[in-house]
Order: structure tokens, then sequence, then C-alpha cells
């Protein structure tokens, strides 16, 4: 838009033997300011796992531990990190054995501003425990991205991990499941009115 201004400006004032400085109101305008802004769309068909990551990046993955009992939390934490859209990157999102019990992932960014570009870390940390004994993987997971330099997919893959879950302290709930099962035949006695009656006549 148009801006109408008014600011202060010091002036100097020559008295004849010296300068003094007074403030002296003037009024600016500020014209519009214009700019073209050309937006290219993304190229069709787009990859299986593309979600929107345009720029150049690299992901890593780390799980702690990777050994663990039963009840026991683990980590899953996926690290990107690049320029580009880096605040509005979903990271994947991993196939976790239904025997693992799962939390709400939690998400880190930070960006920063260099020139034109913005570039940072995005990180999300998935919680999960293990209800289960045995050994679990989670698969490598990809992670698509645009690269508008190379004019191209890239797709990068993400580690695969092997779970070693043992028994920890207390009954998984697979055992628990299995101590219900079990128990089923043993019933509660029924209170009540019965169908079943019976006539007795006393004696006299």
């Amino acid at each position: 838009g148009k801006y109408d201004l008014t600011v202060q400006q010091i002036e100097r004032v020559s008295s004849g033997w010296y300068y003094t400085a007074r403030p002296v109101e003037k009024k600016v305008v500020l014209p519009p300011y214009t700019s073209t802004v050309t937006i290219t769309p993304l190229p069709e068909p787009r990859p299986a796992g593309f979600t929107n990551a345009v720029g150049k990046f690299q992901i890593e993955s780390q799980l702690a531990p990777e050994e663990l009992r039963t009840g026991e939390a683990a980590a899953l934490t996926y690290i990107i990190t690049g320029t580009g859209n880096i605040k509005y990157i979903e990271a994947p999102k991993p196939e976790l054995p239904s025997e693992f019990e799962q939390y709400t992932p939690k998400t880190d960014s930070r960006a920063r501003v260099s020139g034109s570009n913005v570039s940072g870390t995005t990180s999300i940390e998935y919680i999960f425990v293990p209800q289960s004994v045995g050994t679990f993987k989670i698969p490598a997971m990809p992670f698509v991205y645009f690269d508008p330099t190379a004019r191209k997919y890239v797709t990068l893959n993400t580690s695969a991990y092997n779970v070693k879950v043992e028994k920890g302290a207390g009954a998984s709930v697979s055992e628990q499941t299995d101590i219900k099962v079990k128990n089923t035949d043993i019933l509660h006695i029924r209170k009540g009115v019965s169908d079943m009656s019976k006539d007795n006549i006393p004696a006299v």
C-alpha cells in the first residue's frame, strides 16, 4: 500500500557565530512495493511417500535401546536436516509391531534464515513399550523430497531394526490374556430364583 508518514529531522541552524540544532517535521510519502513471484507446480506423478518436502535434505534414525524387556520404554527418533521447508516436513511413520504400545510422538523443529534460504533440523521421537517377548522387526521407511535444483524427486531410506525383547519383571499383556482365556472354564455361582421346583407335603 501507500503510506503518508510524518518524521522528525534535526537541522543545523547558523546564528552567525555558532550552529544550533532544531527538530523539523517533514512529510514522507512511501510508494507501494511491488514484486512478482513465480510459482512452479511440482512434477506429476508424485511418488508414493512424498509429503510435500521441498529442498535438499538428509535423514537418519536412532533407536535406543535395541535390546530391552517387556514394560520398558524405547525411543525411535528420525532426524531430518537440510535446506527447504524444514518446519513443515512430515517424518516417516514407522510400522511398529502390534505388540508394542505406542505413545504420541514428540516433534522438535529448529530453523534459521540465511539469505534467501531456510535451513535447520527437525526431529520426531516415537516412544513405544513392548508387551510381548520375542524378536520384532521395524522395517526401513522411505523419505521422499523434491530437489528444486535437480528438478527431481529423491528417495532416502531409513535403517531397519531388529528389536530383541526379553521378559521383564511383571507379566506381559500376552501372558495376562492367556490367563484370562484359561480361566473361562471357572464360572461364577449363579444367584437368584431357578426354574427347578419340588412339592413337599409336611407330615402331620
